[in-house]
């Protein structure tokens, strides 16, 4: 039997919302007019989600305007100086973490060459280095709005946890409760993969494509998969981890 879902008003005002944003982001500057035609959306709902977005200064006019023939057309554009997100890639030997605007550019950074951390150890690891990185943030005055982590091994995105990460020894680990619980701000908990092919899509050697294949070799093996624009995730949210198929007979005698 056929299971049809239904999409609430709510949905469809966040999926819009979304979509005016990539739209924003990705054409640098646009007029309310364009995103709606481009978009195929109403102008008054376009225009109502501006003003929400520009209330929460994410987006701001840029004092250019857009000459139509007619009445000249404000553009806007994504507010990327006042709003800054901090970034951790945690792999199974070292550790990568940033601050960066709306833009990608990088405020602050530090590598972690090697960390020799297993399991609460590997937390503690990442605490500090979210507390470092707000220690140089705040100061900046800039909105946070959130933390990103990329994980080496199976994660449930929309939980939040870390289903596998055997170098890490993290098992089944709500870590965006854990965050989140901690440090008061949202956190997005995705496979470190999965996350650099999205950062190539949107500012390296993917951009302007809808579909990309990134494969990363490093205390492991994995792909993150980009399919018409989102990561395909397969049944079990495993699509991209190559480390864990089995490429030969004598594999399977092996303990």
């Amino acid at each position: 039997m056929k299971k049809y879902l239904s999409v609430t008003p709510a949905v469809m005002r966040s999926i819009n919302r979304t979509a005016i944003l990539e739209h924003i982001r990705d054409n640098g500057k646009s007029s309310r007019v364009v995103i709606a035609k481009d978009l195929n959306l109403s102008l008054p709902s376009v225009v109502r989600i501006i003003e929400e977005l520009e209330n929460e200064k994410l987006v701001r006019y840029s004092g250019d305007y857009e000459d139509s023939g007619g009445r000249k057309r404000p553009l806007i554009e994504f507010n990327t100086e006042e709003n800054i997100t901090l970034g951790l890639d945690l792999g199974g030997t070292k550790v990568y973490a940033c601050v960066i605007d709306l833009s990608g550019k990088t405020l602050y950074e530090k590598y972690v060459p090697v960390h020799n951390t297993k399991s609460d150890e590997s937390y503690e690891l990442v605490v500090s280095l979210i507390e470092e990185m707000l220690a140089f943030a705040k100061p900046l005055n800039k909105t946070i709005r959130g933390i990103s982590l990329g994980v080496p091994g199976v994660t449930s995105h929309r939980k939040g946890e870390v289903v596998f990460a055997p170098s890490l020894e993290w098992v089944n680990m709500p870590l965006k409760n854990m965050l989140e619980t901690r440090f008061q701000m949202p956190v997005i908990v995705e496979n470190d993969v999965n996350m650099a092919a999205l950062g190539e899509m949107w500012y390296g050697h993917g951009r302007n494509r809808s579909n990309v294949a990134l494969i990363a070799m490093g205390t492991g093996l994995g792909a993150g998969l980009i399919v018409d624009g989102c990561i395909y995730r397969g049944a079990n949210e495993a699509a991209g981890e190559l480390g864990y198929l089995i490429l030969e007979k004598e594999e399977l005698n092996q303990n």
